[in-house]
């Protein structure tokens, strides 16, 4: 496993550098600009000074609402980082997750995990095309960089996000999705954790092999959802600016940014 990206902190478990990767043209995805983590709302002392030494001027949470109640970011507070909550999967994911909670004390063996990532992740590509347009909006312009992206766990909102950046710079598709699955290794500790809740949330209705579908990095979650990314437009730059609506001179300004 390649950590020479990984930033080890106390109470993080999957902060890294997005960029620091060969480009197919041989180039290179420019290092300590762009970087991914699970949520943040448990730094020690020690996590912050870390985290100052990056120089970090964005914050993008993706994640919802109801997500942040008793989780705030506990970011460093005297260098002026601006944080901003853009939820990647807002209300529907709201009402999803009211629905898997209702499954889980009612009906907890009829729920299919594995459905229900792979059309999240559909639904993050195709449905909140919007938002994708806002955030590289925001990572295009320079004052705002470098930039840090997180939701909960750091896997599949910000998973994709990173890998739609690692692909735009032109990173190989194989390369993007070893990375995406580093995630796997870095989370485990976090995962036993969330396991246990959920499958006391079902009273203990549902096993761990059955709600494991829904809390592990496969590499078909990511490898689905690119599969018709390209079939429908042929490249990131497209999917970029036909299905989210971002101007060409955007792409192309984020695209020089994060490349040397």
């Amino acid at each position: 496993m390649d950590n020479s990206r990984y930033i080890k902190l106390e109470k993080a478990y999957n902060f890294r550098e997005i960029g620091n990767l060969p480009v197919s043209s041989g180039f290179k995805m420019k290092p300590g600009i762009l970087f991914r983590s699970d949520e943040l709302s448990k730094l020690t002392k020690k996590d912050l000074k870390r985290i100052e030494l990056l120089n970090i001027k964005t914050v993008i949470d993706l994640r919802a609402p109801a997500e942040l109640k008793n989780k705030i970011d506990r970011l460093p507070s005297n260098n002026g980082i601006r944080y901003l909550n853009m939820p990647i999967y807002n209300d529907k994911s709201d009402a999803e997750r009211f629905k898997l909670f209702h499954y889980l004390t009612k009906k907890a063996k009829d729920i299919d995990f594995e459905k229900y990532i792979v059309n999240y992740y559909y639904g993050t590509a195709f449905e909140r095309t919007e938002r994708i347009k806002e955030i590289f909006t925001i990572l295009s312009d320079e004052k705002n960089l470098p930039a840090l992206i997180h939701c909960s766990v750091g896997k599949d909102r910000t998973g994709y996000i990173s890998a739609l950046l690692q692909l735009l710079a032109g990173i190989p598709r194989d390369v993007v999705l070893n990375e995406y699955m580093l995630t796997k290794e870095y989370i485990l500790p976090k995962t036993k954790q969330i396991i246990r809740f959920f499958r006391m949330m079902s009273l203990f209705r549902i096993t761990e092999e059955q709600v494991k579908p829904m809390l592990d990095t496969r590499p078909e979650y990511l490898n689905t959802v690119l599969d018709i990314l390209f079939s429908r437009h042929g490249s990131v730059e497209a999917y970029l600016t036909d299905a989210c609506s971002i101007d060409k001179e955007t792409v192309i300004r984020l695209k020089k940014l994060i490349v040397e």
